[in-house]
């Protein structure tokens, strides 16, 4: 062994055992800590209508803007005529107005719901291909034009989909 080779293993063994110890004995945040922190922070989305839940045997109508396909935008129960928008981070609870189009499962391919402000909400989309327990859209639109006549116009693309019994 020559001696530059020594004094280079040396060290390099050094600052292995002591970057092992290190981590091992830093102090941490318990996991249960870390856990909390992060369902505390991630409870709800920034925008968009966050989790909807149905029930055993229920179906509903899901939404998403194409524009960010993590947000979802619409949301609608089978056999209700309440549905729930988000746009432009405000939420809109609708009531069914008109609908007529396509058979869609439960629901109809064109509707028309009041914003309860005054507004007025068309959604219109074309039926996709068939899932198990549901079936996609192959694009839509929703409109909000509102009590001033301004009018938004977002691409959408979803599911509807059922819960089994």
């Amino acid at each position: 062994m020559r001696l530059t080779e020594y004094f280079w293993r040396g060290p390099i063994a050094a600052a292995l055992i002591g970057a092992v110890v290190a981590c091992a004995g830093g102090p941490s945040m318990p996991v249960n800590m870390a856990v909390d922190s992060f369902r505390e922070r991630d409870a709800e989305p920034v925008s968009g209508l966050g989790a909807q839940a149905l029930a055993p045997g229920e179906c509903g109508l899901f939404l998403w803007s194409q524009a960010n396909l993590s947000k979802l935008v619409f949301f609608r129960r089978a056999q209700t005529s309440a549905a729930a928008l988000s746009l432009s981070d405000r939420r809109y609870d609708l009531q069914l107005v008109s609908e007529g189009g396509e058979v869609f499962g439960q629901f109809l391919t064109r509707n028309e719901f009041s914003d309860g402000q005054g507004g007025i909400v068309e959604l219109a989309f074309q039926p996709g291909a068939m899932l198990i327990d549901g079936q996609r859209t192959s694009g839509g639109l929703i409109t909000h034009t509102d009590a001033a006549g301004w009018r938004t116009i977002v691409p959408v693309a979803g599911v509807r989909a059922c819960l089994d019994e």
